[in-house]
């Protein structure tokens, strides 16, 4: 038997939140700071107005967005539309 004593790194929780950069010594550390700096600050946005998002995100432009297919399920001509077979 050894006398050695075994140190383990310091646990370490990371919050990856679209990278954000923060490291915390204690998982409720990690709650808080999610909260307060990430949760609380989501956008909202209705339903109606999803498009008009989208568009302000992905640079796209009320002009040309005519000519670009909506990525929405609802769309009956955007590529991500579940098929139904009968």
């Amino acid at each position: 038997m050894s006398n050695q004593a075994v140190f383990l790194p310091p646990r370490l929780w990371s919050c990856n939140w679209n990278w954000c950069p923060e490291t915390f010594r204690d998982s409720r550390d990690l709650g808080k700071h999610l909260q307060e700096t990430h949760y609380n600050n989501i956008l909202q946005v209705k339903k109606r107005d999803w498009d008009a998002y989208l568009r302000s995100t992905e640079g796209r432009s009320g002009a040309t967005a005519s000519w670009l297919p909506s990525q929405t399920p609802g769309n009956p001509h955007s590529p991500c539309r579940k098929l139904v077979w009968r």
